[in-house]
């Protein structure tokens, strides 16, 4: 793989942030490896924050079934099909973020069916894949942090990785491939840390 992308399927900062890396891979023929990042892991054990409840009331169901798609994209990954993990994820946003359908179980199913990965969806339910997700979680906020979340990105042949980018809406074409070129420069400097300019905004999944 060329890059290492971790995800919370259920996140829709993330989701722009992939959408963008599908565009990047296009224009350079990059191999994209799809890892599971569990925000239900990172913030185990804490209350939703109030004003994140405010403005997206059903977050608990989203994170209830970012749990069982993750499980998913585990079970996958072992199978040897990283290609469909990222397929449905694909379909899983679409249908989330980009249609606004509601975080329902039978949303999952349908990516599922659409990405062709039908025949690992009873993985949603068996909590044995628990732990390869939570390892993978781990794993990512071992290289991108400390105090980071979702998405991590790590290019091929360097330990460590980075929290984003955080992009709304995603750049597209060259201006795509501008910014990956710029963070290519950044993960190579072993003394780069963090830049950061303040959001303005929600998400734009127009």
């Amino acid at each position: 793989m060329d890059v290492h992308f971790s995800f919370d399927a259920t996140c829709p900062w993330t989701w722009l942030t992939s959408r963008w890396l599908v565009d990047v891979a296009d224009h350079r023929g990059l191999a994209v490896g799809w890892h599971s990042l569990s925000l239900a892991v990172l913030n185990e054990g804490k209350p939703f924050p109030p004003e994140q409840l405010a403005a997206v009331p059903d977050l608990p169901d989203r994170q209830a079934l970012g749990v069982g798609v993750l499980r998913v994209v585990e079970s996958l990954r072992e199978a040897g099909r990283n290609d469909d993990a990222g397929r449905l994820y694909t379909e899983f946003g679409l249908r989330l973020h980009a249609q606004g359908l509601a975080p329902e179980p039978g949303l999952l199913a349908g990516a599922a069916a659409a990405a062709g990965v039908e025949d690992h969806l009873a993985a949603a339910d068996d909590e044995s894949w628990d732990a390869p997700v939570r390892a993978s979680t781990e794993d990512a906020v071992a290289r991108g942090g400390p105090d980071v979340g979702s998405p991590v990105l790590v290019l091929d042949g360097h330990e460590g990785g980075a929290f984003g980018p955080i992009v709304s809406p995603p750049p597209q074409g060259e201006d795509a491939v501008r910014l990956w070129d710029a963070l290519v420069t950044l993960h190579s400097l072993p003394t780069f840390y963090e830049i950061k300019r303040g959001r303005t905004g929600p998400p734009d999944l127009t």
